[in-house]
């Protein structure tokens, strides 16, 4: 009985393939934690499920391992936009359209001295 090796867990068998799974997912969790599109304090979750079945002899259990993760999603993002009308030049159609509400006004320099002109995005030229 000397040449066998006792392991301290379950979790070392099959060459420690269910620690491994765990770090994949605690992996995943600090990433999470990491991202700064997230809520940095609420909670994430690593959940190890074990499910034991044995046999109608009752002497050789398989263990099934799941290992999964409950993670935050990424914060919403709130854009202010205005609604704009804009006069095509070749058919004098007037088309709506938004522009990213940026706190001043197009045509103003800036700082730097640049003119500032928001974008303006008018769906119904992407929709062709």
């Amino acid at each position: 009985m000397k040449n066998k090796k006792n392991t301290s867990s379950i979790l070392e068998f099959n060459g420690g393939a269910i620690l491994e799974r765990i770090d994949l997912e605690l992996s995943k969790v600090l990433k999470n934690i990491a991202d700064l599109n997230t809520d940095p304090v609420k909670p994430r979750k690593i959940k190890v499920e074990l499910t034991v079945q044995a046999d109608y002899e009752r002497k050789n259990p398989a263990v099934t391992v799941k290992v999964s993760s409950s993670l935050q999603p990424t914060n919403p993002i709130k854009v202010s936009l205005l609604t704009v009308q804009i006069v095509d030049e070749e058919t004098g159609e007037i088309k709506e359209g938004l522009q990213e509400n940026c706190g001043v006004a197009p045509g103003q320099i800036n700082l730097s001295g640049d003119v500032v002109m928001p974008e303006i995005y008018i769906p119904s030229e992407r929709a062709n």
